[in-house]
């Protein structure tokens, strides 16, 4: 490459550096759950949807819940690729690294998070009786005081 050439894609380079668009790109997050979402009933009957679903990670799954109480059992199998070998061999090497329970804590607190969100944005809740939107409060709070029973169950005091 000659020095011509090189000044020419130097040149450019330059230019296409600093003369830019100035405009910021305006972002919308469609994939988060926000206040705005929560205060309309169908994104509350949403939210209130994903914290009962939220109960399948816990009880659904081998490494979930059952893991915990059925340990040891013929109700749990065990293999080199077991993620709940531990357990099935009566080991008591838990730590928060541990699979069962790390997915029990996280979970819970993800959905004790979604229905403080639930209670918190209640208050703007238009559209709905009163007696429906009662009926639905209550089920958050139900469903957050079941997640931190499960967490006070195995862990002891968590708050």
């Amino acid at each position: 490459m000659n020095m011509k050439n090189f000044k020419y894609i130097l040149g450019i380079l330059f230019l296409a550096v600093t003369i830019s668009c100035n405009d910021k790109l305006a972002e919308t997050n469609h994939s988060t759950l926000t206040p705005d979402f929560f205060s309309t009933v169908t994104g509350f009957s949403d939210g209130l949807n994903a914290a009962y679903a939220g109960f399948r990670s816990i009880y659904g799954r081998e490494e979930g819940l059952h893991a915990l109480t059925n340990e040891g059992c013929d109700e749990m199998r065990t293999s080199k690729s077991n993620r709940t070998t531990s357990l099935t061999d009566y080991a008591s090497d838990f730590t928060s690294s541990q699979e069962s329970l790390s997915n029990l804590w996280n979970n819970a607190y993800q959905q004790i998070n979604t229905c403080n969100g639930l209670i918190d944005d209640s208050t703007q809740l238009t559209g709905i009786s009163d007696a429906d939107k009662k009926e639905m409060l209550g089920e958050a709070k139900f469903l957050r005081a079941q997640y931190y029973f499960l967490l006070v169950q195995t862990f002891g005091d968590v708050t």
